[in-house]
């Protein structure tokens, strides 16, 4: 179905996704800025203020209980990037008032409300919240070392984009951390309340009137906006470059990111066919061969992200397997560019694709995120649309989208006692 749209005013926006098949409504205020790195920091920080203390709760647990009381309703705020934006996102899932037998919705709506706009302080956060919360995110930070292999995308996406903001970390840097105080984070607040571009969800049993209402109340507090946009940059490597870190690490992590020179408008349905051939599910060239056959890794898989036109492939490998791994995983890439993909390696990238889109019919939190990652690209508000792409597309299309992803960078997390061969 398609998604039912409404301005509010300019800059902010309502979607809505009423199904009364779930027992479930999800609402979700999402607020999206330019990814700078002046600023990712500061605004990675805001989700965790905002949600210790405001003006009916003076601290986190009592937010949290409130939400309970709300037959278990779940609160959560996070930030992330969106191609080139960086976007804070306050969600409550809770059940829908026909299976409460009480205005449930209004009651949420008006806890998103107070979490966003009546934090606690006139022109800076508390000290002893800021501080506190201050030291949360620098744990946050810090923590995404112990996973490796995020750590590892983490790092081949700064290298390859280091001179775009794409390669900005969202959820911020232990130095510009250090650099934030309570008032220039209260600035930062105002500043995201004035200028972002806000896009309001509603998915699940709700009523639309309802729903309206309640927006439309949001929108004349926080006021229209020339909201700011942000074309995703697209640069074509000259050469591949190679990259390395030592950690202590009990198997290496290879990370290859790729350019696609395609339109991403009309070619990105092939491009993902493309993936799910290269890597992308368990019918895919990596898994089955580098993974299965050769036996060279321990993972072996590929993502593509859609604003920046970009693929990546993941690989936990030995050490020593560095060089041999490297050209397995390319030899399958040559493959696909010279049209050697099966029948059932086709029909099963195109088939897994179509269940995972519909899939997210299943649930008003992933079928609302999957509308909000549309947004980032422009992109079709009708899931069944994206299916009939996938489906349309032809085996003849995929060699040369291939033979269009240029390796960009080579990055890996090898051992402190590893040697590269």
């Amino acid at each position: 179905m398609d998604v039912q749209t409404k301005i509010l005013t300019e800059g902010i926006t309502l979607y809505m996704l009423p199904d009364e098949k779930f027992k479930n409504c999800v609402q979700g205020i999402y607020f999206s800025m330019p990814l700078r790195r002046e600023t990712a920091t500061g605004l990675a920080l805001l989700p965790k203020l905002l949600t210790a203390s405001n003006s009916r709760f003076t601290n986190r647990s009592a937010l949290h209980m409130q939400a309970e009381a709300l037959y278990g309703t779940r609160l959560n705020a996070t930030t992330g990037k969106l191609g080139e934006m960086q976007t804070i996102s306050f969600i409550a899932d809770s059940i829908a008032d026909c299976y409460a037998g009480e205005p449930l919705f209004s009651e949420v709506q008006s806890l998103l409300k107070t979490v966003i706009c009546e934090p606690r302080g006139t022109d800076a956060f508390e000290e002893d919240v800021f501080r506190r919360e201050k030291d949360a995110l620098r744990e946050d930070i810090k923590s995404v070392v112990n996973d490796k292999r995020r750590y590892a995308l983490v790092r081949c996406i700064e290298e390859m984009c280091a001179e775009e903001p794409y390669g900005i970390r969202a959820d911020g840097t232990e130095a510009d951390l250090e650099r934030i105080t309570p008032s220039s984070s209260f600035a930062l607040y105002k500043e995201m309340l004035a200028t972002a571009r806000v896009d309001i969800f509603v998915s699940g049993a709700f009523d639309v009137q309802q729903a309206e209402r309640g927006a439309e109340e949001l929108a004349s507090v926080l006021g229209p906006r020339t909201a700011p946009k942000v074309e995703a940059t697209r640069f074509m490597p000259s050469e591949v470059r190679y990259v390395q870190d030592r950690e202590t690490v009990e198997q290496g992590k290879l990370v290859i990111g790729y350019r696609a020179d395609v339109d991403i408008e009309k070619e990105y349905a092939a491009l993902q066919v493309f993936n799910a051939i290269f890597g992308g599910g368990t019918s895919s060239k990596l898994f089955n061969n580098v993974r299965e056959k050769m036996s060279l890794c321990y993972y072996a898989s590929s993502q593509t992200d859609r604003p920046k036109g970009l693929v990546f492939v993941q690989s936990g490998i030995q050490f020593d397997k560095y060089q041999t791994a490297l050209n397995a995983i390319c030899a399958q890439h040559e493959e696909i560019k010279n049209g050697n993909v099966s029948e059932a390696e086709f029909s099963g990238a195109v088939q897994g694709i179509v269940n995972s889109l519909r899939s997210y019919k299943d649930s008003p939190a992933t079928l609302q995120a999957y509308y909000v990652r549309q947004l980032a690209v422009g992109g079709n508000m009708n899931i069944e649309k994206d299916i009939e792409q996938i489906l349309a597309v032809k085996p003849e299309q995929i060699p040369p989208v291939a033979r269009l992803v240029l390796m960009d960078t080579v990055y890996f997390l090898n051992g402190t006692g590893g040697n590269v061969q």
